[in-house]
């Protein structure tokens, strides 16, 4: 059986193929490799990842995500994907909470308020926290949204375990606080 938290990162990935009308304006094959931890994705984004992580970059779909997977298989990620959507900003991160409700069968959902969000370099999106509980097991992911160039939207997540949350979230906030403008 596959881990929830592996299969509630899968389901958030496949959404994307909902959400994108076109190709994302940045081209997956441009990726670079990954040195000193910083994640680079040249024209969309970039950002530190945490010491010790192992970095993973691919191409799914219409959607390119970037992983990060902590000491033990899906037990935290940090996941970015870069989605053509031409709406703004606030109805993008709507329209992806409604379909990550739509989407949790058998789940017991709680979604948080869409707030507003900034990095330390400035750029200016929206975060929400949802809590999951999928067959005694809960997560929780929170969704970070920021507006790239032209149409493209970029939703970057974090999910960890619920009872490792208190090791994990400070490791998530100073990753996220990097993120940047590609």
């Amino acid at each position: 059986m596959r881990h929830p938290i592996f299969v509630a990162f899968l389901l958030g990935i496949l959404s994307f193929g909902y959400v994108a009308a076109d190709q994302p304006s940045v081209d997956p094959n441009s990726l670079l490799p990954v040195t000193d931890n910083l994640v680079h994705f040249p024209g969309a984004y970039s950002y530190q990842a945490p010491a010790g992580w192992s970095v993973k970059l691919r191409a799914i779909g219409s959607s390119t995500a970037c992983d990060l997977v902590g000491e033990h298989d899906c037990v935290a990620m940090i996941s970015v994907g870069v989605i053509y959507h031409n709406s703004s900003l606030r109805k993008f991160a709507e329209f992806c909470m409604d379909m990550e409700k739509k989407m949790a069968i058998n789940s017991d959902i709680q979604m948080g308020e869409l707030e507003d969000y900034s990095t330390t370099s400035g750029w200016v999106g929206f975060k929400v926290v949802e809590t999951k509980t999928t067959n005694g097991h809960s997560s929780q992911t929170t969704f970070y949204f920021f507006s790239g160039h032209n149409d493209d939207k970029i939703e970057m997540t974090t999910t960890c375990h619920s009872e490792s949350l208190d090791h994990y979230t400070p490791i998530f906030d100073e990753a996220v606080k990097t993120f940047t403008r590609g």
